[in-house]
């Protein structure tokens, strides 16, 4: 029995890294409520709104296993990088790199080639640890949904590894320094939290994602492990504090109430439209420091997480998170959406995955020993070698287009659309924002259009237009800020890009100037349609240059502005009204992908279309304010960009068999060429 026992801890010591510790049965269980936290909401968000917190469980519990293997090997002069960094190459690497593996193939079956090519940096990303620094570059306005990236959740292991690489040197040097550590270690943890907390506000993806403004999260597990081993705390745990019904409660059961409750506030009570991580990241990182502060005594620990079916599923939590996330994303990819049934089924393959990784692969390398050891470390490298090199390949032949169907690439090739700034546009205009284009750069702009991405869609036939009549088209703006100067935005940035485009076409000798931006999202305050839920809070751009107007007076005066700088300017102004939002994505009413799950066809909705009224709904403010302001100024015409696509029952994202819109609201060129004739026959008059 005794040798059974020290073989668990032995085998528990190399999971978590060396070190001698003795194991803790509690531990496991409080893996196993973050992961089946996280993967219960990924699949039934409804049922665990605030799930996604089961991430800063395991940062808490990380940074206390590994942090007190981390002070007893520097206490005891043992400790070397070579051994610690190889034991986490052992740890992180076999799950990883099978994982990795699985998913570039799985994408050669699932993914159109643009993603295939996208997940070949993911892949590579992973290996390396910085998924979390390369999906923070991605997020913008033209981003995938986050739902579609078989490789998101790698972001978590990217932050957790990042810190091992600066932890342990930091240690290291306060102890030749002969500094308190445990000093330093309060001081980062301070001051990452109060960074967490001021860049919520400035930086919210930035702050999600990156290490900076998640240390103290791991650092809160770092401290726990300093003081846990001390007399004093042991002492002041195993006291009682009350008494209920004749028996006494001691201060670890106490510690271990507060802690579950906490969990239970966070898992059950927030949701994903909170401003995460910020103050709301105290209640599971507090709540995983409580239990693991009341120790494998308390009752809660004893009874509820020690138990042997919550330890089994603590045991197997790494590969299982790692698995759980690919198979959700490649379902929805092939699918569209993740139904009850294909949720369930993709948390039972995420369980067999996971116990079959644990079984075959790591336990049997977590009992090699000597030689073999260094070996398995040696090999493990090499895979991860091979592994960013098949990425890297991923990348480079873009996605291997020839893996799909032509006519499949033909039907996806309208998602492939992408605004890019030009240099030279950008170096003649003295403008830096997103959307600087012109076909003729040498050549003084005929018109100026103005405006966010629904100006850039614009842009594609107007320009082509244009050409076609010998004259030049000037585009100028930034994705997510409309056409308005002088009005500062939630977005920052846009001030600067909007007034400078306004600037730039007012002084230049272009007689008309073009305004195209969604509207109804500014005018409004709000995104249209579940799939763009994300957008609200990154893209939403309300207007704050007054907090005492409401979103449409904002909107309606700075319009009034642009009105009024433009005609002062002698400028012919020709404004177009928004084209309809659909939101949903047009791919889901067409079958673009080389494999399908649960949904026979992939298309999950056949009708690309939104009933009439809805459009009348979301849009009769917008253009009856618009209307009455465009009647005062006779420079200003308008034009309908939602005519070409609605009738009196429904506004259709397909017509006669053409896709109009490449996403929820964006123009492919043939709905771009439809707005396009409106506003050239304006030109043409004028």
């Amino acid at each position: 029995m005794a040798g059974a026992k020290n073989s668990k801890v032995s085998a528990y010591a190399d999971m978590h890294g060396g070190g001698h510790q003795a194991y803790r049965a509690d531990i496991d269980g409080l893996r196993t409520v973050a992961v089946l936290s996280v993967l219960v909401f990924h699949a039934f968000p409804s049922l665990l709104p605030g799930g996604f917190v089961g991430v800063d469980i395991f940062f808490v519990i990380s940074g206390f296993l590994i942090s007190g293997i981390i002070f007893r090997e520097v206490q005891a002069g043992t400790f070397t990088f070579a051994d610690f960094y190889s034991r986490r190459v052992r740890r992180i690497f076999p799950a990883l790199m099978l994982v990795l593996v699985c998913s570039a193939a799985a994408g050669w079956f699932v993914l159109l080639a643009e993603e295939y090519a996208t997940l070949g940096k993911h892949v590579v990303a992973g290996v390396v640890f910085v998924s979390n620094i390369l999906l923070w570059r991605e997020s913008g306005y033209f981003d995938v949904t986050s739902e579609l990236k078989p490789l998101l959740h790698l972001w978590s292991l990217g932050v957790e590894e990042q810190f091992y690489l600066f932890w342990p040197v930091i240690v290291l040097c306060a102890a030749r320094w002969k500094m308190r550590v445990i000093r330093m270690a309060i001081g980062l943890a301070v001051l990452s939290f109060v960074c967490n907390i001021v860049l919520m506000q400035l930086k919210p993806v930035a702050t999600f994602f990156l290490l900076p403004t998640r240390f103290w999260e791991l650092m809160a597990g770092g401290i726990l492990a300093w003081y846990l081993p001390s007399a004093r705390v042991r002492d002041f745990l195993s006291n009682s504090l009350m008494r209920f019904k004749g028996k006494s409660i001691s201060n670890a059961d106490i510690a271990a109430l507060l802690g579950l409750s906490l969990l239970l506030v966070a898992i059950f009570g927030l949701d994903a439209d909170v401003e995460f991580p910020g103050w709301y990241a105290l209640l599971p990182v507090v709540g995983a420091v409580c239990l693991i502060l009341a120790g494998p005594s308390a009752l809660i620990n004893r009874c509820i997480l020690a138990a042997p079916l919550m330890v089994a599923i603590g045991l197997i939590s790494y590969p299982l998170y790692l698995w759980h996330w690919p198979i959700m994303a490649f379902l929805r990819n092939a699918d569209r959406d993740l139904t009850p049934t294909s949720g369930i089924v993709a948390i039972a393959l995420s369980f067999l995955m996971a116990i079959l990784t644990f079984v075959l692969l790591e336990k049997p390398l977590r009992q090699l020993r000597g030689t073999a050891r260094r070996n398995a470390t040696l090999v493990l490298l090499i895979v991860s070698l091979l592994v960013i090199g098949g990425g890297t390949l991923l990348v480079v032949k873009k996605g291997f287009p020839g893996h799909i169907d032509g006519a499949v690439v033909q039907r996806s090739a309208v998602f492939d659309l992408k605004s890019s700034p030009q240099a030279a546009c950008q170096q003649r205009y003295r403008f830096d924002g997103d959307l600087c284009r012109s076909r003729h750069i040498d050549t003084n702009p005929d018109a100026v259009i103005i405006g966010d991405s629904h100006a850039d869609h614009t842009y594609l036939a107007l320009s082509e237009a244009m050409d076609q009549s010998g004259k030049t088209l000037l585009l100028l703006g930034n994705n997510g800020c409309p056409p308005l100067p002088g009005v500062r935005f939630q977005k920052l940035e846009c001030q600067k890009y909007t007034d400078a485009a306004f600037e730039i076409a007012a002084r230049s000798p272009a007689k008309t100037v073009v305004l195209a931006g969604r509207g109804p999202i500014y005018m409004l305050g709000k995104a249209f349609g579940e799939v763009e839920k994300a957008k609200d809070k990154q893209y939403g751009a309300i207007l704050v240059s007054n907090p005492r107007l409401s979103h449409q007076e904002a909107y309606m005066a700075s319009l009034e502005s642009a009105f009024q700088l433009l005609t002062h300017a002698s400028k012919h102004i020709v404004f177009v009204l928004d084209n309809p939002e659909l939101g949903f994505h047009t791919r889901d009413c067409i079958d673009t992908r080389p494999m399908h799950f649960f949904n026979a066809s992939g298309v999950k909705s056949s009708d690309c279309s939104i009933p009439r009224t809805i459009f009348d709904q979301r849009n009769e403010l917008y253009r009856q304010r618009v209307m009455e302001l465009a009647k005062r100024y006779p420079n200003v015409q308008l034009v309908d960009a939602a005519e070409p696509f609605c009738d009196e029952s429904a506004c259709r994202g397909i017509l006669n068999g053409t896709l109009m819109y490449r996403d929820e609201t964006h123009l492919t060129p043939a709905g771009s060429e439809l707005v396009s004739e409106k506003i050239m026959a304006i030109l043409k008059s004028s």
